[in-house]
């Protein structure tokens, strides 16, 4: 009787555990989905973070991004690193994060 009960809260632990990290999945898509429509809101934060992080001027030109299974992809265009003499300019970037990795 105590090995069926230890075997049944074993299973109920199990499928709780699965249950959470559904929902924790589920909700990481959502909230991912939601940020990656509006990524270009916070194109000014983005290029002071940069900017901050890199210690040259960074500018960007438009953002846009899509959501694709658990990953996000932004595409960043008019992206320049530096001034405008002696930066470096791409006309169009593409960056996807793996979520797996």
């Amino acid at each position: 009787m105590k090995v069926q009960n230890t075997q049944r809260h074993i299973v109920n632990l199990l499928e709780a555990m699965l249950l959470g990290l559904l929902i924790l999945v589920a909700a990481y898509v959502s909230i991912g989905r939601l940020a990656i429509a509006r990524v270009n809101d916070y194109r000014v934060e983005i290029e002071a973070l940069l900017s901050s992080g890199l210690n040259v001027p960074v500018h960007i030109q438009a953002l846009s991004g899509e959501w694709r299974y658990l990953d996000p992809k932004l595409e960043i265009d008019g992206f320049r690193i530096g001034s405008d003499a002696a930066g470096i300019t791409f006309d169009h970037l593409s960056v996807e994060v793996s979520s797996l990795y």
